[in-house]
């Protein structure tokens, strides 16, 4: 029992790396730009996936498409705000852009959920 939960485990955090992978190779071939505010939008998704089903109590299946609608509208937010009004200068301004961006989310969300350990919640019994 305790082997097949480890394997499942390791299963899906390695889908989640190559997911983030993915998106790395996804924007900077889109854009030319690496976005190094990649794993601050996937730690976002996870601290909205948190106060979804700790603080407020809804269920894992109400959660999942409400944390995909709240991050995106986020990140498009983000995208018409910072990213676009900088869509003429220079490349490096772009990634600096991203910087900032990053450091603002992770201060953020340490200012809302201070510098606690959370455990996540089993979605499953």
């Amino acid at each position: 029992m305790i082997l097949s939960q480890l394997i499942l485990s390791g299963i899906v955090n390695e889908a989640i790396y190559s997911l983030m992978a993915i998106s790395y190779v996804l924007i900077y071939k889109g854009t030319n730009v690496v976005n190094f505010a990649q794993g601050e939008a996937v730690m976002l998704g996870g601290y909205i996936s948190l106060m979804h089903i700790s603080f407020l109590g809804l269920s894992a299946l109400v959660t999942l498409p409400l944390t995909f609608i709240t991050a995106m509208l986020f990140w498009i937010i983000v995208e018409r705000t910072v990213y676009r009004s900088l869509q003429d200068a220079p490349v490096f301004s772009l990634i600096i852009a991203t910087f900032a961006v990053g450091i603002c989310i992770r201060n953020i969300v340490r200012l809302i959920f201070g510098r606690n350990i959370y455990n996540f919640p089993p979605l499953l019994s």
